[in-house]
């Protein structure tokens, strides 16, 4: 800064002196101006360069607005606490805030501060990752330390810990290459998001029974349903056979578009049967008043109704669903029929699983997922942004996955076997050397996925842990 320009600016000096330092003078505004830019780190805090002075305040050793080189204003105090695991004592720090006049608040990045004080251990963090994985919120966790190391870790370290794997888990949890039959189990679950109504949905692979995608959508509409089973297809390179569902009236319309018109679909029978009692329940006037009992013969024809939709072949789907016509003309009830003709009408989706061997005839599998991940009480009461709904599903979602893949060796072992006796009887014939071809590339695909998991389990979670788990989780169990 030339000395003209600091003569012509003297006039407007008494207007900067409420923002600069009146004893430092123009010397300091050369300083600034010759000062280089600071930076931001990942969150949006700046850079600076901090000190510790008396009473153990942090604060800034250059004092000016980082972005107009205004002087800054004091703002109040935080107190921050560092503790040390290995014994009772506790280092009290005060953050000294700032203001700035055009800008607002100056958030200040203090990790520097924090690396002088002493550090928790490896296994502390790794141990509270896995917690939160298992279901508990930061704020139990941290009543959980209290209670088994005696020592109170701030909710704020608790949370830096947890929330990188924020980033982490969903490119590990869902590969490009992922390991799937192609059947596939879809249902969503209902959750709050800033006191408004969201969904969670899910799909779950029949055969390895693994998460193949879970995604957070606002509604529940064609478009939101469409764009998860297109990103199965696209970005995880999953070629999708059938797909068994609860039935509601939104899919009706997604498995007729061009994208996915070739996929199998499947209703699922626990749900269908609910539909067939609620309707009968409407039929007799009893509305939704479940637990009194129907009148004399309607619940025999309720479980005719049933016996129709657990008929093991197409024959006797059509004759039981005759019989419970029949039965529904002798009770006199002009509604009856009219659900006699409904259940006919869903015989294509009530018995696709008798043409795709894979296809599952429930949801049951995503049900008890869901349940695992409603353990997480934060997340059914209310969350406050998607994104955090997706990480706490997919921290529950990487441990249920480990699980399944310690489960599905013995599954994979019976089909190994069966593929050898098939090659020794009729290994002349192509379409089995096909087949055992197939399954030693998918086969390699689950091992490859498995070790991806494992070696994220070692850099992030306790690595003595995952042998005792393996041990639960054995078939035996």
């Amino acid at each position: 800064m030339s000395c003209q320009i600091i003569e012509d600016m003297r006039p407007f000096i008494t207007t900067l002196d409420r923002y600069t330092n009146p004893s430092q003078g123009i010397s300091r505004m050369k300083d600034i101006s010759s000062q280089r830019k600071p930076s931001k780190d990942e969150k949006g805090q700046w850079m600076l360069d901090l000190k510790i002075v008396e009473e153990n305040r942090v604060v800034l050793k250059d004092r000016h607005c980082p972005i107009c080189k205004i002087w800054l204003s004091k703002n109040g105090i935080n107190n921050k606490v560092e503790y040390n695991e290995n014994t009772t004592e506790k280092y009290q720090l005060h953050l000294q805030r700032y203001l700035c006049p055009d800008h607002g608040e100056i958030h200040i990045n203090y990790a520097k501060i924090s690396q002088r004080f002493p550090k928790y251990s490896t296994d502390l963090q790794r141990s509270v990752r896995l917690v939160f994985s298992l279901g508990i919120p930061p704020s139990k966790i941290q009543n959980i330390c209290i209670a088994l190391r005696l020592i109170l870790i701030p909710l704020s370290t608790i949370k830096s810990w947890i929330y990188p794997l924020k980033t982490q888990l969903k490119p590990i949890l869902y590969p490009r290459k992922m390991p799937c039959s192609g059947s596939l189990i879809y249902d969503e679950i209902h959750l709050k998001l800033e006191g408004r109504k969201g969904y969670l949905l899910s799909s779950i692979d029949n055969y390895t029974r693994l998460v193949i995608r879970s995604d957070y959508s606002k509604i529940l509409d064609k478009k939101a349903v469409k764009s998860h089973f297109v990103k199965i297809k696209s970005r995880q390179k999953v070629k999708i056979d059938s797909v068994v569902h609860d039935g509601a009236t939104v899919y009706g319309s997604v498995f007729k578009d061009r994208s996915l018109k070739k996929i199998a679909e499947g209703r699922c029978h626990t749900h269908f049967k609910k539909s067939i009692r609620s309707k009968i329940y409407k039929a007799t006037g009893l509305g939704k008043q479940l637990q009194k009992p129907l009148p004399r013969g309607h619940f025999r024809f309720l479980r005719m109704l049933y016996w129709t939709v657990n008929s093991p072949t197409e024959f006797d789907f059509f004759i039981r669903l005759e019989a419970a016509r029949s039965l529904a003309d002798t009770l006199k009830n002009d509604k009856l029929p009219r659900i006699v003709n409904w259940v006919g009408t869903a015989q294509k989706y009530l018995l696709n699983h008798l043409y795709h061997p894979h296809l599952a005839k429930t949801t049951n599998a995503v049900e008890s997922l869901h349940n695992e991940i409603e353990v997480y009480r934060v997340f059914k009461v209310g969350q406050k942004t998607g994104m955090g709904i997706e990480f706490v599903a997919n921290s529950r979602i990487f441990i249920h996955n480990l699980r399944e893949l310690n489960r599905i060796k013995p599954k994979l072992d019976k089909e190994q076997d069966y593929l050898n006796i098939l090659q020794e009887n009729f290994g002349y014939c192509a379409g089995v050397r096909a087949r055992k071809n197939r399954f030693a590339r998918f086969r390699t695909k689950i091992y490859t996925y498995q070790k991806e998991l494992e070696q994220f389990w070692n850099v992030k979670y306790p690595k003595k842990a995952l042998p005792l788990f393996k041990q639960l989780w054995a078939p035996h169990h």
